[in-house]
Protein backbone atom coordinates (compact mmCIF):
# COMPACT_ATOMS: atom_id res chain seq x y z
CA UNK A 1 0.00 0.00 0.00
CA UNK A 2 1.42 3.15 -0.82
CA UNK A 3 2.30 5.39 2.24
CA UNK A 4 0.36 9.03 1.82
CA UNK A 5 -2.56 7.32 2.71
CA UNK A 6 -1.38 5.47 5.66
CA UNK A 7 -0.31 8.94 6.65
CA UNK A 8 -3.02 10.86 5.66
CA UNK A 9 -5.44 8.46 7.09
CA UNK A 10 -2.84 7.82 10.29
CA UNK A 11 -3.13 3.78 9.17
CA UNK A 12 -6.99 3.72 10.53
CA UNK A 13 -9.62 2.89 8.93
CA UNK A 14 -12.06 6.30 8.42
CA UNK A 15 -15.20 4.39 8.82
CA UNK A 16 -14.47 3.15 12.56
CA UNK A 17 -10.99 3.76 12.97
CA UNK A 18 -9.59 0.75 13.50
CA UNK A 19 -5.94 0.34 13.53
CA UNK A 20 -5.79 -3.14 14.08
CA UNK A 21 -7.41 -4.68 11.13
CA UNK A 22 -5.93 -5.27 7.81
CA UNK A 23 -6.65 -1.98 5.86
CA UNK A 24 -7.26 -1.86 1.89
CA UNK A 25 -7.91 1.05 -0.01
CA UNK A 26 -11.43 2.65 -0.20
CA UNK A 27 -12.44 5.24 -3.32
CA UNK A 28 -14.53 8.14 -1.48
CA UNK A 29 -16.08 8.50 -4.54
CA UNK A 30 -16.37 4.40 -5.88
CA UNK A 31 -14.24 4.04 -9.19
CA UNK A 32 -17.96 2.18 -10.82
CA UNK A 33 -19.20 6.02 -10.39
CA UNK A 34 -15.92 8.11 -11.96
CA UNK A 35 -13.67 7.74 -9.09
CA UNK A 36 -10.25 8.07 -9.61
CA UNK A 37 -6.83 6.62 -8.26
CA UNK A 38 -5.90 9.66 -7.31
CA UNK A 39 -4.45 10.47 -3.75
CA UNK A 40 -7.40 12.62 -2.82
CA UNK A 41 -9.87 10.28 -3.72
CA UNK A 42 -8.38 7.05 -1.56
CA UNK A 43 -8.99 6.35 1.89
CA UNK A 44 -8.28 3.47 4.40
CA UNK A 45 -11.20 0.53 5.84
CA UNK A 46 -10.84 -2.35 6.72
CA UNK A 47 -12.37 -5.40 4.97
CA UNK A 48 -16.00 -5.20 6.34
CA UNK A 49 -16.61 -1.45 6.53
CA UNK A 50 -15.83 -1.62 2.47
CA UNK A 51 -17.74 -4.50 1.86
CA UNK A 52 -20.86 -2.45 3.72
CA UNK A 53 -20.41 0.21 1.92
CA UNK A 54 -20.13 -0.75 -1.72
CA UNK A 55 -20.75 1.23 -4.29
CA UNK A 56 -21.88 4.22 -2.43
CA UNK A 57 -19.94 7.08 -1.84
CA UNK A 58 -18.65 7.35 1.67
CA UNK A 59 -19.87 11.10 2.61
CA UNK A 60 -23.61 11.97 1.18
CA UNK A 61 -25.06 8.19 0.65
CA UNK A 62 -22.93 6.20 3.53
CA UNK A 63 -22.78 8.74 6.16
CA UNK A 64 -19.18 10.02 6.72
CA UNK A 65 -19.07 13.70 5.84
CA UNK A 66 -15.99 14.26 7.99
CA UNK A 67 -14.48 12.55 5.42
CA UNK A 68 -14.63 15.74 3.23
CA UNK A 69 -13.73 17.65 5.20
CA UNK A 70 -10.33 16.11 5.51
CA UNK A 71 -7.28 17.86 2.69
CA UNK A 72 -7.51 16.98 -0.12
CA UNK A 73 -10.73 14.73 -0.19
CA UNK A 74 -12.67 15.54 -3.35
CA UNK A 75 -15.65 17.96 -2.54
CA UNK A 76 -18.88 18.23 -4.00
CA UNK A 77 -19.65 14.79 -4.84
CA UNK A 78 -22.66 14.19 -6.83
Amino acid sequence: MPEYPLEKWARASVYGGAAHVALEVEHILPKSRGGTDRVGNVALAGHACNQAKGNQTSVKEFGYPAIELRPGSPCGMQ
